[in-house]
């Protein structure tokens, strides 16, 4: 089933709502504390994403330009 862009982007939406109301439901937190816990997370998966491709960094540089 094809379904428009509009109206899945509007799914979207109102799955990440949902999950966000279950998320502080589930920590029975406000959601101030909720959107702080959520970016510490994504700031955490950063730096270990950062810290797991450091070592591979500029190993496959273009030098023939």
């Amino acid at each position: 089933m094809n379904i428009s862009s509009g109206y899945a982007n509007s799914i979207n939406s109102i799955q990440q709502a949902l999950s966000m109301v279950n998320l502080r439901n589930a920590v029975n937190q406000n959601a101030a504390t909720v959107e702080k816990l959520i970016e510490s997370t994504n700031q955490s998966s950063r730096q270990q994403l950062e810290k797991a491709t450091i070592s591979h960094k500029g190993q496959n540089v273009d030098t023939w330009g």
